[in-house]
C-alpha cells in the first residue's frame, strides 16, 4: 500500500518566518495598546488568518491572537479540523461548536 506524502500539497513558511510575522504583529498590537486580536474569516475574507496561521479559511473561522502566549484557531465545521491541523502553523486548533462566536467569547473569558 502506498501512502501519499502530503507535505508538498500544503506548503508552509518556515518557523522563522512565522516568528517574524508574529513579532511584527505583536509590536503593532503593543503600540496600539491591544492585548489580543480576534480575527474573523470566511471564504471571501481570510487573508489575516492565513497570514498568521497558514490556514486557508473556506467557511468560517476565528483566530484569537494574544499579545502574549499562543494563538487559538476556531474552525466552524468539525470536519475541517483535520485539514486545519495538517496545514496550520498554529498548534491550538479547536472546533468552533454550534456557535463559533460564543465559543470564542468563552475562550477569551478564561
Amino acid at each position: 500500500m502506498h501512502i501519499m506524502n502530503d507535505n508538498n500539497l500544503y506548503p508552509r513558511f518556515s518557523a522563522i518566518e512565522f516568528s517574524n510575522r508574529y513579532a511584527r504583529v505583536r509590536a503593532a498590537m503593543q503600540e496600539a495598546g491591544l492585548s489580543a486580536l480576534v480575527l474573523h474569516g470566511t471564504a471571501g475574507s481570510y487573508q489575516e488568518i492565513q497570514y498568521l496561521s497558514n490556514f486557508l479559511v473556506t467557511r468560517e473561522a476565528i483566530l484569537v491572537f494574544p499579545q502574549n502566549g499562543e494563538p487559538t484557531l476556531f474552525v466552524q465545521y468539525y470536519n475541517h479540523l483535520p485539514n486545519a491541523r495538517r496545514v496550520s502553523f498554529i498548534e491550538d486548533i479547536r472546533w468552533g461548536g454550534i456557535d463559533i462566536a460564543i465559543t470564542t467569547i468563552n475562550n477569551l473569558q478564561q
